[in-house]
């Protein structure tokens, strides 16, 4: 990898970590609540609690992070491009011509 972009993979892995951290502890809690309710007396699938509760700031708190990862993946693209970009214009192309008797 160029060094260029060792800084950029370290954000986005940190990032990704985060989130897929984050997604399990969310995953966990949903878990939990299931095995708390009865199955046929199981809240709507999509609520995510009342403001304030531990499952409405843990999906917050995924949510933060699936956008600080998608922001990093963002900007490792943009400094993969810039460094791609510099690497094709240091490319010298020279053109030899032979003349022949």
């Amino acid at each position: 990898m160029h060094r260029a972009l060792t800084a950029h993979y370290r954000l986005l892995a940190v990032a990704y970590r985060r989130y897929v951290d984050a997604d399990f502890r969310l995953m966990k809690a949903r878990n939990e609540l299931r095995s708390f309710f009865p199955v046929d007396r199981a809240p709507y699938r999509r609520t995510i609690g009342a403001p304030g509760s531990a499952i409405r700031r843990l999906h917050k708190e995924r949510d933060q992070a699936l956008l600080r990862f998608q922001s990093a993946y963002a900007k490792f693209k943009t400094a993969k491009a810039r460094v791609h970009q510099r690497e094709a214009s240091r490319r010298i192309t020279l053109l030899l011509s032979v003349q022949g008797e």
